[in-house]
């Protein structure tokens, strides 16, 4: 597998080696040995960034600028890169900025990695012009606290025009919880407790819920993007935004697209221009 993937090879085996027990670390009750390797192959090597890519290339033009959220250990903003973008990425962990600057180093030495991989929040970026053409936020924004702050740094930091990218969990769904693969359902929404119990029953640790996870909805998330006149679009291209067309595949679109109860939240949401 690693032979396989160019930006698994970007790594010693020690980096492997510590990457794994970081990640161990990290998701201690959470993770089961199985999904530690499965995030490690589809987060830190290219599995999960070549559909990414491939999106990010039919919606916005090469050489755009591209600010990645919670990079993590780089590997989107890496292939960004490759494809001519000029993307950046913020991460708060220093242990993951470290490992994504060093195989930055390693596919392209001459490229100023201090500054492509920056350890940092979205709060600490300084907003006062508009940089960048799109920003990417894969899986993150269940892990940030306040998500209307964070929506409305992200319109300040883009152009007029410039994308959102979002994958995340819904929390008002049925389907298994993203992290620990327990079943989750509305109720847990309305009753958290019900979940945590459940963890401990299972002698799972319930502290990376507690103090980790933000269980934002569908609903939500368009309900404050629409605050801030953001338009909507699926991966697809197909636009929200406006009323739908009187035809059972458009109205069919659009009641999937704002179906409260859909397993995850995958949308473009573009600034006014």
């Amino acid at each position: 597998m690693f032979d396989q993937d160019p930006y698994l090879n970007t790594l010693t085996v020690d980096e492997r080696d510590t990457i794994i027990r970081y990640l161990t670390d990290l998701y201690d009750g959470v993770f089961s040995p199985q999904s530690i390797e499965n995030h490690f192959i589809s987060y830190v090597g290219f599995e999960s960034s070549e559909s990414l890519i491939e999106l990010l290339l039919q919606q916005v033009p090469e050489k755009s600028k591209i600010l990645d959220i919670g990079c993590g250990f780089g590997t989107f903003v890496l292939a960004a890169r490759a494809h001519s973008y000029d993307a950046f990425g913020i991460e708060p962990a220093a242990f993951e900025v470290e490992i994504a600057r060093k195989r930055l180093g390693r596919l392209c030495p001459t490229a100023p990695a201090e500054a492509v991989f920056r350890i940092a929040s979205a709060d600490e970026i300084n907003d006062d012009v508009p940089t960048f053409d799109a920003i990417t936020l894969w899986n993150v924004v269940e892990h940030i606290p306040d998500t209307s702050k964070l929506f409305q740094k992200c319109h300040s930091l883009l152009k007029p025009g410039g994308k959102l990218f979002i994958i995340c969990p819904n929390y008002f769904a049925w389907r298994d919880e993203a992290h620990y693969h327990l079943p989750w359902s509305p109720v847990d929404f309305c009753f958290a407790s019900r979940f945590v119990n459940k963890c401990v029953k299972l002698g799972r640790n319930p502290e990376y819920f507690l103090n980790g996870i933000v269980t934002v909805t569908n609903w939500g998330v368009l309900q404050m993007l629409h605050r801030l006149k953001f338009s909507f679009m699926d991966f697809s291209g197909l636009n929200y935004s406006v009323a739908p067309r009187l035809s059972v595949s458009s109205i069919c679109n659009f009641a999937r697209f704002y179906f409260p109860f859909k397993q995850s939240i995958c949308l473009i949401a573009t600034k006014d221009s």
